[in-house]
């Protein structure tokens, strides 16, 4: 059995734009790279769905490029698994429309691509991290050397080198004891 799989499909005209924009933004030499890379990093949170099967390609229909893309077991293990779980004849039509979805959300959030490329998953850091971000800024205090100050109850706290000043007016936390950062910050009004 072949551990690789080659997609050749045609891109069409307002069926495919965000793919077609996503085409035309990257070089030739790494953007076939970064689609799969983006499509691995965002299939766990953001499933495929039925409506992927739905086309409303005609048949004279603009071709705006035409694509070809390798898919690796071994490299792609997500992207492999989908693809070899589809009916046989809609494999290459429900693979681009997923692809199109995908890179639907990176246009709209530019920061996703961006996660994915360099460590894999949307938002490692939120997903692992349990503790409030208050806590967190506490043991940052802490862990450089410098004493945290008097918190969100006293005038000053440290976080690392910096100083933050926090009104003394601010000691309710919001329900399960979770002080909202956002109520640290002074705006001066």
């Amino acid at each position: 059995m072949k551990d690789s799989v080659q997609i050749k499909a045609n891109l069409v005209a307002g069926e495919h734009d965000a793919l077609i924009e996503f085409y035309g933004r990257f070089s030739r030499l790494f953007v076939n790279k970064l689609l799969l890379k983006l499509c691995e990093g965002v299939i766990p949170d953001y499933e495929p769905s039925l409506a992927l099967f739905q086309s409303n390609v005609s048949e004279n229909a603009e071709v705006a490029r035409k694509v070809a893309i390798r898919i690796e077991k071994d490299k792609h293990p997500l992207m492999w698994d989908f693809y070899k779980d589809l009916p046989y004849g809609s494999r290459t039509m429900v693979i681009i429309n997923l692809m199109n979805h995908y890179a639907t959300l990176a246009d709209a959030d530019p920061r996703l691509l961006e996660k994915t490329y360099w460590s894999g998953r949307t938002d490692p850091i939120h997903k692992d991290t349990k503790e409030p971000a208050v806590h967190l800024v506490e043991k940052t205090a802490s862990s450089s050397g410098e004493p945290a100050g008097r918190g969100p109850s006293g005038a000053d706290e440290f976080i690392g080198k910096g100083r933050v000043d926090v009104p003394a007016t601010v000691t309710e936390a919001q329900p399960g004891g979770v002080v909202d950062p956002v109520t640290l910050i002074s705006t001066g009004l």
